[in-house]
């Protein structure tokens, strides 16, 4: 029962300390403390964050890039930076992950804008698959199982449990699986795109 209760109380002040790390408060050691609370591992602990715009994303706290956006850490300048440039019923296109960016572009774009997401880790694809539907922005974001490539292809890819630091592998492995690979040009065709994301782990050249 002692070692019980330990644990709760644990839980309890880290649980308190995730919130308090939310308020952005600043002090001395914030980050010591924020890389701390990011590397406790929380299995089957799910948390929703509202993001800019309304849209709600659902985050898995034992994974460190999803807790980082909970914690409302993960981009921010740049997702601020995007609501000064985006217009309703503009088009968007970004390499999506599990919908950070897909959800904020399309909460600025509208139903008159389109988003085209492209995300080809299948466990991710079908995080961002569930973040937007849950949004009910299936009409307005186009999501793609896919890599953005220079031709079309199938490519080796590595699937890492830290999702955003998965990639294509151009040897493969026993840890890589094919993926499809499309060019932009192929989905984008003649339309006016007003901002394209790209963060693809070294692969945007060839994107």
């Amino acid at each position: 029962p002692t070692r019980r209760c330990k644990e709760i109380f644990y839980q309890s002040f880290m649980d308190l300390l995730g919130h308090f790390l939310r308020s952005k408060i600043p002090f001395r050691s914030r980050w010591r403390l924020l890389n701390h609370w990011i590397q406790r591992r929380r299995p089957h602990d799910y948390r929703t964050r509202t993001l800019p715009g309304g849209a709600r994303i659902t985050c898995d706290m034992s994974i460190p890039y999803e807790a980082m956006v909970w914690l409302k850490e993960e981009e921010a300048s740049d997702l601020s930076t995007l609501g000064s440039l985006l217009q309703p019923g503009q088009t968007f296109d970004c390499g999506a992950n599990i919908g950070l960016w897909t959800l904020v572009a399309a909460s600025l774009v509208g139903d008159s804008g389109k988003v085209i997401a492209f995300e080809p880790n299948p466990q991710t694809h079908a995080k961002l698959s569930r973040n937007v539907s849950s949004n009910h922005w299936d009409s307005s974001v186009q999501v793609f199982n896919a890599a953005c490539a220079a031709k079309a292809a199938r490519l080796p890819f590595s699937c890492s449990p830290e999702h955003n630091i998965s990639q294509v592998q151009l040897q493969p492995d026993e840890h890589t699986i094919l993926v499809e690979a499309l060019t932009l040009d192929s989905i984008l065709g003649r339309q006016t795109v007003h901002g394209i994301k790209l963060d693809i782990e070294g692969y945007e050249l060839q994107a």
